[in-house]
C-alpha cells in the first residue's frame, strides 16, 4: 500500500481555503481522495475532482474521466485551491485550459494509471 503522508497536508491546506476533501478511498494498491467547494450534511457538492499517488505519481481525475499526472506534486494544494476558486460550482467535466496550462498537467490515459497501479504493486 503506498504512504498516505501527502493527505494530511493536502486536507489542512483544502480546508484553510474553505474546501473540504472525503477522507481516503481505497483503490485497491493506491487510495485518492475527492476534493470538493461545497458540503452539505453529510454529503460534498459544489465543483469536485479526485487525486491520488500511484508510487510516487500524482494522478488527477475528474468526473468527466479525464486523467492527468500532476509533475510537480508538491503544488498539489495549490492546484486544488486555485482549480476550486475559479469554478466552484458545477462539477465540471474537466479542468479550464488555463489551469492545465499553469500548473502543467499532463493528460494520460486509463491505459497509463492501469499499467502504473501494476508497477507499483
Amino acid at each position: 500500500m503506498p504512504q498516505d503522508d501527502w493527505y494530511p497536508e493536502l486536507d489542512a491546506a483544502v480546508r484553510a481555503a474553505g474546501f473540504h476533501t472525503s477522507g481516503l478511498e481505497d483503490m485497491g494498491s493506491w487510495r485518492r481522495t475527492t476534493v470538493a467547494s461545497k458540503r452539505c450534511d453529510w454529503y460534498l457538492t459544489g465543483n469536485s475532482f479526485w487525486v491520488g499517488f500511484v508510487g510516487e505519481r500524482c494522478v488527477l481525475g475528474t468526473w468527466g474521466c479525464r486523467l492527468y499526472e500532476l509533475p510537480e506534486v508538491k503544488r498539489l494544494a495549490s492546484f486544488c485551491i486555485d482549480w476550486l476558486r475559479e469554478a466552484p460550482t458545477p462539477t465540471l467535466p474537466d479542468f479550464a485550459d488555463s489551469v492545465r496550462a499553469a500548473y502543467g498537467l499532463r493528460p494520460i490515459q486509463q491505459e497509463t494509471l492501469d499499467r502504473w497501479v501494476a508497477e507499483a504493486r
